[in-house]
């Protein structure tokens, strides 16, 4: 029978998953760590899709809307495909899982990569099948990393979710680099799926659970008791406005440079900013998670709030709009 949710047990869990994952193949946990940050970097590429913008609209006559509807429905299918993912790795374990997350990440680039520019083509393989490559991958990681760190979860889940933010670092600039040199984005699409795609694969096969010492601490909260909690859903509001928030402006933040009168080099930077800070603050978070419990989560949204109204006002100041998408992102 299920666990009910009852948060008066976590301390006793946790020291007791803490004691099992120290003894015997304890140390593997930080091999489980490096691999889960290596894979998220890949994946959190996502969050440079404002540097292909700007080609696609020039280069193959996307619209603005175009470009966006691509980047919101590889949102919308990483969100929805976690669900079904978090389910899948409980019964197969987080390698399978993680495996078919970085094929179809690759696979979906790949197919953008010979789309030719069409649209439905570039919808179907970064939207739709790279969004749900990315929620296959993305929540293993971050399920596995949590049992093998009981003691730190707040911290640990942050590192692990700080390659995801950091990932638009590396690859806004190295995509940047790739177009400035005359590349065509749908080359760059090709880089993207054969190199990334082969990266996460290689990090999921590393992905395992510490054993069965650890699941027997604890069960699971039957859906249905979720679905009735206020708390479960005061968490989909606080999240929703604050994911929607900022994922608009992940979408949007080179465009909003340019449009504002900046080089396409430094809107770029503003990007490589935003994910630099969003890595950092991915860490800082859980941590103060950890330290002062549920209300670092207001907290974070009104930092983002207060981040969100700095931004357009800032946009033609170059140096201070980079600073500001990097509050944003953190």
């Amino acid at each position: 029978m299920k666990a009910t949710f009852d948060e008066s047990t976590y301390p006793a869990v946790a020291e007791k998953s803490a004691e099992y994952v120290t003894r015997g193949d304890g140390n593997y946990r930080y091999v489980v760590l490096v691999a889960s940050v290596i894979m998220q970097l890949c994946l959190g590429g996502v969050y440079a899709w404002s540097v292909f913008v700007t080609p696609l609209i020039s280069d193959y006559g996307f619209s603005a809307a175009k470009t966006q509807i691509v980047f919101g429905v590889a949102i919308a299918a990483f969100t929805v495909a976690m669900v079904f993912a978090g389910r899948l790795q409980e019964r197969r374990g987080p390698r399978f899982v993680a495996t078919i997350g970085g094929l179809l990440f690759g696979c979906g680039y790949i197919i953008a990569s010979f789309s030719g520019g069409a649209f439905p083509l570039i919808l179907l393989g970064i939207g739709l099948i790279g969004g749900i490559g990315i929620g296959f991958g993305y929540v293993c990681p971050l399920a596995t990393c949590v049992k093998w760190f009981p003691e730190s979860k707040g911290l640990v889940t942050g590192l692990a979710v700080a390659g995801f933010g950091g990932g638009a670092v590396v690859l806004s600039q190295v995509a940047g680099a790739l177009l400035d040199r005359g590349s065509n984005v749908l080359q760059v699409f090709r880089v993207v799926g054969l190199i990334y795609g082969v990266v996460v694969v290689s990090c999921a096969m590393l992905l395992r659970n510490p054993g069965a010492g650890i699941q027997e601490t604890r069960g699971g909260v039957p859906i249905g008791n979720l679905l009735r909690q206020r708390n479960f859903w005061s968490l989909v509001a606080g999240m929703f406005c604050g994911t929607f928030a900022g994922l608009m402006v992940i979408g949007n933040t080179k465009p909003i440079g340019i449009s504002a009168g900046l080089d396409p080099k430094q809107a770029g930077l503003a990007v490589a900013s935003l994910a630099v800070g969003n890595a950092i603050g991915r860490v800082l978070w859980g941590a103060i998670h950890d330290r002062i419990g549920r209300i670092a989560i207001p907290l974070s949204l009104a930092a983002l709030c207060m981040a969100v109204l700095l931004l357009l006002p800032s946009a033609s100041l170059g140096s201070t709009f980079s600073l500001v998408a990097a509050l944003v992102g953190f």
